[in-house]
């Protein structure tokens, strides 16, 4: 994820959701099953991973990443 940022200058929340959405489709080839919660998991973990970040940077640092 943090790669796929780096390489493309993505924000943290399009790159976990973008790594999430490719992992699902992959179980689901390989024969996985997902349902509600994959997808709202999916969706919703990157945007709480990028503000978390920025909210801990701010509080430690004082700064915005």
């Amino acid at each position: 994820m943090l790669t796929l940022r780096d390489k493309t200058g993505w924000s943290i929340r399009r790159s976990k959701i973008t790594m999430d959405v490719v992992l699902i489709i992959a179980g689901v080839l390989l024969g996985g099953r997902f349902g509600a919660i994959t997808i709202l998991t999916a969706l919703t973990t990157g945007p709480a991973i990028q503000y978390l970040s920025q909210l801990f940077s701010q509080l430690l640092y004082g700064e915005r990443i």
